[in-house]
């Protein structure tokens, strides 16, 4: 007998697996580094601690998929201008749009929707790297994470926008843009890096989160 199955979504399970297996020894050692980290005074930036996400987005994509950078040169030295963080403003199709983004060398911190506060272990490995969980409908809430992004900003971490402020259309179109990022750099003058990410939505679109599939290497 011949046995079937629906592979897309066996990669699927597989990535989730992997990576919420890989944020618990992950998690751990944030743990352990945040004392040292506030200790030699990176409490506000959490570089190390960052770092350490980093390496677990990389490590939990890699199996499956490694985005292919183009452009990569354009960033050379931006990081290190006038010493203040950047916005980076990317296009949103998928849910590894993150994962991808993690490949770029800098040190950056996603702006996401609240939501992502509830999943298990990797939403608070996120905010406890300083990353920024956001709820749109809370006004308060809004105003002191963009003044959060702001601190970031100015003491030189950069932060990652989503234009769309959610992922775009099933049929790859943008949805229209946020103001968020644009007045935040507008107000201090923070230089914006814009990026695309293609192909995401491809290998896991939006609606169908649980299916991984095979193709092209996000760009």
């Amino acid at each position: 007998s011949v046995v079937t199955g629906d592979r897309e979504l066996a990669r699927g399970y597989a990535f989730y697996a992997l990576t919420s297996w890989m944020a618990i020894p992950t998690g751990a050692a944030v743990v352990l580094a945040s004392p040292v980290c506030w200790a030699l005074g990176d409490w506000e930036e959490r570089h190390v601690l960052n770092w350490m996400v980093t390496r677990w987005g990389r490590a939990t994509t890699a199996p499956f998929f490694v985005p292919d950078i183009q452009g990569i040169e354009n960033l050379h030295g931006i990081e290190e201008q006038d010493g203040r963080g950047k916005v980076y403003v990317s296009n949103h199709q998928s849910f590894m749009d993150i994962y991808s983004l993690w490949w770029l060398d800098a040190p950056l911190r996603f702006v996401a929707r609240s939501e992502i506060k509830r999943i298990v272990i990797a939403g608070w490995l996120l905010e406890t790297c300083g990353h920024i969980a956001l709820d749109r409908k809370d006004k308060a809430d809004v105003k002191a994470n963009m003044q959060s992004c702001r601190s970031k900003l100015l003491c030189g971490g950069s932060v990652v926008f989503f234009a769309e402020g959610t992922r775009g259309t099933r049929d790859g179109e943008l949805a229209d843009f946020k103001l968020g990022a644009f007045r935040l750099a507008a107000d201090d003058n923070f230089l914006i890096v814009p990026v695309t990410v293609c192909g995401t939505g491809a290998i896991n679109p939006k609606g169908d989160e649980f299916r991984l599939k095979q193709g092209p290497a996000p760009r």
